[in-house]
């Protein structure tokens, strides 16, 4: 299997925290990702999550400002993981669906529900995958009380 080439879209608290489970995946399933580049127009922010992800698995990804500058320099990223605020997901991600890229956005996919449906439209239209995570989803006090 060859590892899904990625970039991480937002290096704030949550960022990291998706850094720490690309670690755990890497862990129990190496060779399943390869962090291509991580992006925040803070670039001390961007800047910090590259060395958290030198230290976590063992390689420094590159470092900029915005997904598009990212996908300008860097050749074959496949998904993008995007992790801003949830007010500026239709303008990461939109364009990322546009540029061929699988998504996968952090909760909630939309704060307005017509971005939502536009952001669901274009996955549709370019064929891409849109993914919304959802850590509690598996969680198993919330299967039990589906159950």
């Amino acid at each position: 299997m060859e590892p899904v080439e990625l970039i991480l879209v937002g290096c704030g608290m949550m960022g990291l925290r998706h850094l720490r489970g690309y670690a755990e995946l890497e862990r129990v399933r190496p060779g399943s990702l390869h962090l291509k580049a991580v992006c925040d127009l803070r670039l001390e922010a961007a800047q910090g999550a590259a060395d958290e992800a030198e230290r976590l698995l063992g390689y420094r990804p590159a470092v900029y400002r915005s997904a598009e500058e990212a996908l300008s320099v860097e050749k074959g990223i496949e998904a993008a993981d995007v992790v801003t605020p949830p007010r500026s997901h239709p303008q990461v991600v939109i364009p990322l669906l546009k540029a061929g890229l699988d998504v996968l956005v952090e909760k909630p996919l939309a704060v307005r529900v017509e971005d939502g449906r536009e952001m669901v439209e274009t996955a549709k239209s370019h064929r891409r995958i849109l993914a919304v995570a959802e850590n509690n989803r598996r969680d198993p006090m919330n299967r039990l009380m589906r159950h």
